[in-house]
């Protein structure tokens, strides 16, 4: 599976493969151990770590490292000596806002791309939950270690992350100071907004006739809550990432929405939606822009402080004379 999560985000790839149940992995699943080359499982000269997927992989030194994660491309970054990263996901090099601090790493389009993949002579990849089994089987028949990462959908999942890439490289300490900062960072974003105004509304983007939500057990809730603003769809049970029909929407009645640049347009020009309070002259409509409202990682800090921000311009901007 792609990715590439440019436009549609995270949010919609989860849609796409049914983020609740298709490729979660039961808690009793048996351990899988795959070769490593000089050791057997259970070898007292190699401690061993679990990936998402139930498999069993070495703690080592890794020294040539490609990520399939976009995740994981900034983390690594942080966690490990840079000429230890070899290459990035696509997504990250072209559309990421942050792009730029990966410099000219080789760019992996999708988890298929096997034989890019190999010429850059991994001795471990970073997959996610969204790469397909059977190419990282290939990648393991090759002699490199493959390590699922697993679910990337908030600040807690983020946390973990940071957690099992210190165990798998060795690298707790430098992963323990990274969530650290990580936590401080929203701690502090958390308190600016508790000194704020307070506010109720929801996420929505849409994709061509459909409109789709971001809630809790999401970045965007995480987005909304740590902003200061009341998560309606939250507060009527959704999660995740729920597909909206119209009508659902104008029962929600959101005086307040948080959407993508161009979304103002498509909700308040839709015949149907256009009578939500956001869109009457006393409602508000947010538009973020796009790199870090989608990234449910590190770039969740950057997209609060925007949006924060934003609240902030908007709530000044009523208050003028």
């Amino acid at each position: 599976m792609r990715t590439d999560l440019a436009n549609l985000g995270a949010l919609l790839v989860c849609l796409a493969v049914g983020v609740s149940a298709a490729l979660s992995i039961a808690p009793e699943a048996p351990l899988r151990v795959f070769p490593f080359v000089g050791h057997e499982a259970g070898s007292p000269t190699v401690e061993w770590t679990t990936d998402a997927r139930g498999v069993a992989v070495p703690i080592a030194d890794y020294r040539r490292i490609v990520s399939l994660n976009p995740v994981a491309d900034h983390l690594l970054l942080r966690m490990i000596r840079p000429e230890r990263l070899l290459g990035i996901t696509a997504h990250t090099a072209r559309d990421h806002p942050e792009g730029w601090r990966f410099g000219a790493r080789a760019q992996v389009g999708t988890s298929r791309d096997i034989e890019q993949v190999l010429s850059l002579q991994p001795d471990l990849v970073i997959a996610s939950r969204f790469s397909e089994e059977a190419y990282m089987a290939r990648l393991r028949e090759a002699g490199v270690v493959v390590f699922d990462l697993g679910d990337t959908r908030n600040a807690e999942t983020t946390v973990a992350n940071m957690e099992a890439l210190g165990a798998l490289l060795g690298e707790s300490s430098r992963a323990e100071k990274l969530s650290a900062s990580y936590r401080r960072e929203l701690a502090a974003l958390t308190r600016a907004a508790a000194r704020g105004a307070t506010f109720s509304g929801m996420y929505l983007t849409n994709v061509g006739e459909s409109w789709f939500g971001g809630t809790q057990g999401s970045s965007y809730g995480d987005l909304l809550r740590l902003s200061g603003i009341e998560d309606l769809a939250a507060a009527h049970g959704y999660r995740d990432w729920p597909q909206f029909s119209r009508e659902q929407i104008l029962g929600l009645s959101p005086p307040l929405v948080v959407t993508r640049v161009g979304g103002r347009d498509a909700l308040c020009g839709d015949p149907v939606l256009s009578a939500v309070p956001a869109c009457a002259p006393a409602g508000r409509v947010i538009e973020m822009p796009s790199g870090y409202d989608s990234d449910p990682g590190l770039g969740l800090v950057q997209a609060i402080a925007t949006l924060q921000s934003l609240l902030r311009q908007e709530d000044s901007t009523e208050r003028d004379p």
